[in-house]
């Protein structure tokens, strides 16, 4: 069991979401914003990744047994960490970490506009 699917930090991490979501929804022009978005992004990745991980297996397994099961074939999602990069680059110039905004949005600096 790798040490972010232990179940203490499966709860801290949801926790961690929620507290992040509440703090965007309450503080919307806070000086914050674009850290709090950058965490709540890598915060979604993590899950999406796990979650996509764990959809695989069930998809290899029942692959394995023939198929019988139609288990879908799982994509990973990486909507909601796009939609808050796009968000900090548009509404947070001066965010101080924009060169990993860019590279985890996959957006090459140069085309940015």
């Amino acid at each position: 069991m790798d040490e972010l699917d232990q179940p203490d930090a499966v709860r801290w991490r949801a926790e961690a979401v929620t507290l992040h979501r509440a703090f965007l929804e309450q503080h919307p022009d806070s000086p914050s914003r674009g850290e709090m978005r950058f965490r709540l992004a890598d915060l979604l990745l993590v899950e999406a990744r796990h979650e996509f991980r764990d959809q695989m297996a069930a998809y290899v397994q029942d692959q394995a047994q023939g198929g019988a099961g139609h288990v879908p074939l799982p994509v990973l999602s990486h909507s909601e960490p796009l939609s808050l990069y796009r968000s900090i680059l548009a509404q947070d110039p001066g965010f101080e970490h924009m060169d990993a905004v860019l590279f985890n949005a996959g957006i090459d600096p140069r085309r940015r506009r």
